[in-house]
């Protein structure tokens, strides 16, 4: 794997948002979750 420009730490919707805007920009983004869901509070 190569080497990430920006590490997101938890998954809640606001994360998410932020990676993809990131990704969108031609960033390379990892994001870390400890639970097995990403989401955070947002589930059903």
């Amino acid at each position: 794997m190569t080497q990430p420009d920006h590490i997101i730490v938890g998954s809640g919707i606001n994360a998410l948002v932020c990676a993809a805007m990131l990704g969108g920009k031609g960033a390379r983004v990892l994001v870390l979750e400890r639970n097995d869901r990403i989401g955070g509070c947002m589930r059903t």
